[in-house]
């Protein structure tokens, strides 16, 4: 029941979110994997502002991505799954020394993008979205009375290094 709640909130962001309509303009430019990808992680971003849920389902795509992209391109599998681990320790460290800092959810899609980028790229677009994230607390750009949600800006993060 758990999911299908979970696809009828994600039904309502995308039904919801006009700026996904303008944003799906611009990937027209992109990679067909790229596009995808930032779609995903935009869908993210809005179900973080609206729900502060991320959705299995969007970081199950977003795995699922990865993996036919991996297949596609011939990566050799062993190399794919170590930067997956890789990126799961970073991850698990990140948790450690920033425990409220940052959610779940947050290192679910994190993982989940460990799938579609190397560890140094995740890396990247989690720095950057780290930065972002504080720039939005600096300049108040939320309640100080809630915590902030990370996604947006780490699928700004993501976004852009994956571009690049």
């Amino acid at each position: 029941m758990s999911e299908f709640r979970e696809i009828r909130n994600l039904m309502k962001v995308i039904h919801g979110g006009r700026l996904l309509g303008l944003w799906s303009l611009f990937l027209c430019v992109l990679s067909p994997e790229t596009a995808t990808f930032a779609m995903l992680i935009s869908l993210a971003a809005v179900s973080d502002i609206n729900y502060r849920v991320v959705p299995n389902t969007i970081c199950l795509a977003i795995a699922g991505l990865g993996i036919v992209n991996m297949i596609l391109s011939g990566a050799e599998i062993k190399w794919a799954l170590l930067n997956v681990m890789a990126a799961f320790i970073l991850l698990l460290l990140v948790k450690v020394f920033f425990r409220d800092g940052i959610g779940m959810g947050d290192l679910k899609l994190l993982l989940a993008c460990a799938f579609i980028m190397n560890i140094f790229s995740l890396a990247t677009g989690l720095l950057l979205g780290c930065v972002l994230a504080a720039g939005a607390g600096i300049f108040k750009l939320h309640s100080l009375k809630e915590s902030l949600p990370l996604v947006p800006s780490l699928a700004i993060g993501l976004i852009a290094v994956s571009i690049l």
